[in-house]
């Protein structure tokens, strides 16, 4: 094998990195997971000049993520997602979905074991000690859930803002 297959695999990936690394096309596509839209819908929706709309439509025709839908009866020419577009959307939205009600869960529980101990302290009072050490187990257990939903609700924050700025560096440095 010449070796071109895979210099062609790295030039569609390369595009398709570029294609998904703006913001504002982040924004189209999210836009257009909603439904088939128009330039104009899209400039109003996002609210940038139609002319750097079309810049990104065009990187994202170009990279095969959307898909032009032009009629002979009307003068509109719609944008919608192509499957790998819509697979794009709907994965990042189930790991931020994922990542959110592990969060969430985990902090429910861990308010539910922080309560549980102090409607438990209530009935311990003037027992026995032995039930109060038990408690204060369950207290730290509720503590330190809490302390890992915060954790993973800040990693989730973390990777959505900084996710795309480390996919530029690393296509960047490809290009050096």
């Amino acid at each position: 094998m010449d070796g071109t297959g895979k210099n062609f695999d790295f030039i569609e990936n390369k595009k398709f990195t570029d294609a998904v690394i703006s913001d504002s096309r982040i924004k189209i596509l999210k836009n257009l997971a909603k439904r088939k839209m128009t330039a104009a819908e899209l400039t109003r929706q996002i609210g940038i000049e139609k002319n750097a709309i079309y810049k990104h439509l065009d990187k994202l025709l170009d990279a095969q993520i959307i898909r032009r839908i032009e009629n002979d009866t009307r003068k509109w020419i719609y944008y919608e997602l192509t499957e790998k577009g819509t697979a794009i959307v709907s994965a990042k939205r189930l790991q931020i979905f994922i990542l959110i009600s592990s969060g969430v869960g985990t902090a429910f529980l861990g308010a539910f074991l922080v309560a549980r101990y102090f409607l438990r302290l209530v009935e311990v009072t003037g027992k026995e000690k032995t039930k109060g050490i038990e408690l204060i187990s369950d207290f730290d257990i509720g503590l330190i859930l809490i302390f890992i939903s915060i954790i993973l609700l800040l990693i989730t924050w973390f990777v959505s803002i900084n996710k795309w700025k480390r996919i530029a560096e690393n296509i960047q440095a490809l290009g050096d």
